[in-house]
């Protein structure tokens, strides 16, 4: 629906539809108002979106992006965290004419400032994927993608740490603190198995094999199922308890 409201001595007008967009252009008259805000009416009737980039900005395709596309991968709910925590940033208020490999060069470097690179490769990709995907599939064909122009910091160093000294005892010690009691044991369980937090969480008790004493994974990191068993060396034992109260222990 269309909304022309008096602002700063002009007429401002602005359309809204659910997953589409949101428009809005400003004029002298309040009829041309009333009447560019019926044409995008119409056109969001036909299903034609916006071919101009002055039309929009950034926010409004990374909103757009977050209801159509993040929603339907197996990691939603991280990339929500951090498409949200990018919404954040003033880049996201900038019409598309204005999104330039400098702009978003200056993004990445300030984020460099305040994350890991590994983090600002993360948010490249997915912006890139963004503007690739108003291209191909929301009718955003004069639109260019300047993170594909844009430099991304090098890849972290592979990381091989282990556990030294009386790192284990301190670790033990300061979750055996947390209000959350649970916090100690996924933190033993995740040594003792390599399992990652979210593979941890999503186990049910069917997953288990008491008698191999193996977690079934229906899902990994790389899409694929999985085995995982006690693995622990540490001079520790690990005890989890099963329905019928048996214990299972290594």
């Amino acid at each position: 629906m269309a909304t022309v409201r008096r602002r700063n001595g002009k007429w401002q007008v602005q359309v809204r539809r659910q997953n589409v967009p949101a428009l809005s252009k400003t004029f002298i008259l309040k009829s041309d108002a009333e009447s560019w805000g019926r044409q995008q009416e119409v056109n969001f009737d036909r299903n034609i979106l916006p071919a101009a980039k002055e039309n929009l900005v950034f926010e409004d395709l990374l909103r757009r992006y977050l209801d159509e596309v993040t929603v339907k991968k197996r990691g939603a709910r991280v990339e929500k965290a951090r498409i949200m925590a990018i919404l954040r940033h003033p880049i996201c208020q900038l019409g598309l004419e204005k999104l330039t490999p400098e702009m978003v060069a200056s993004y990445r470097n300030q984020r460099l400032n305040q994350v890991q690179p590994a983090s600002v490769r993360r948010e490249l990709t997915i912006l890139s994927h963004v503007m690739e995907t108003a291209k191909s599939e929301w009718g955003v064909k004069s639109l260019e993608n300047p993170f594909k122009a844009v430099k991304r910091p090098a890849d972290s160093r592979p990381r091989d740490r282990r556990l030294v000294t009386d790192e284990y005892a301190q670790l033990s010690d300061g979750l055996a603190s947390c209000r959350n009691p649970l916090v100690k044991a996924v933190f033993l369980f995740a040594l003792a198995t390599g399992m990652r937090r979210g593979e941890i969480l999503d186990l049910c008790w069917s997953h288990i094999n008491w008698t191999a004493r193996t977690a079934r994974l229906d899902m990994t990191k790389n899409g694929e199922s999985s085995n995982r068993q006690n693995r622990s060396t540490l001079n520790s034992r690990l005890v989890v308890k099963p329905p019928n109260n048996s214990t299972l222990d290594g």
